[in-house]
């Protein structure tokens, strides 16, 4: 496997970033629609009408769902970005929210996933995300600047229907390379 042979003592070539993203980007189109976009669906039967507006409703994910624990969703997360990126952007919108969000209603930031009393997953559904646009091509990545275990790759994208291009970090971490930059 290309990630494992790549060492993090050299910068990496174009022809290997291209790899890399041709593997991340398509997890990372999932795991944004999850986190920022539509969401994972609930389980048929449950009440999806909103009890109030001030507080966060959570219902049990579908049981066909890839992802039935927060530690799975977690998981899934980590084969796609880095561990800072999750520490700074993902943990707070998708697992812990604004400080005590859950007992107190003032706040304006409740995780989105959570797992419920018994264990299983749980979603917000007064969090109905955002339209995601970004559409990042992988076979267009070029090694614009390289250091030792991070790589700035300039690809094409189409982000609200117009071309441009965007910078997309990759850090290689104990795992493999990961995304250290938002693709959304």
């Amino acid at each position: 496997m290309l990630l494992s042979l790549v060492s993090c003592t050299k910068p990496i070539t174009d022809d290997e970033a291209r790899a890399i993203l041709e593997e991340l980007i398509p997890k990372a189109e999932i795991i944004n629609d999850i986190v920022w976009g539509v969401g994972l669906d609930i389980e048929p039967g449950q009440d999806e009408a909103l009890n109030t507006v001030t507080a966060a409703q959570y219902r049990t994910v579908a049981k066909n769902s890839p992802y039935q624990s927060t530690e799975e969703l977690k998981a899934a997360i980590a084969e796609v970005y880095s561990d800072a990126f999750i520490a700074n952007t993902i943990e707070y919108a998708c697992f812990t929210g604004a400080d005590d969000a859950l007992e107190n209603t003032e706040a304006q930031m409740y995780p989105r996933y959570a797992d419920g009393n018994d264990g299983v997953l749980v979603v917000d559904i007064t969090n109905k995300g955002f339209e995601l646009t970004t559409k990042i091509d992988p076979a267009s990545a070029k090694v614009v600047s390289a250091k030792r275990g991070k790589q700035n790759i300039e690809v094409k994208a189409t982000v609200g229907g117009e071309e441009t291009t965007l910078i997309i970090v990759l850090v290689q971490q104990e795992s493999g390379w990961r995304l250290d930059t938002p693709t959304y």
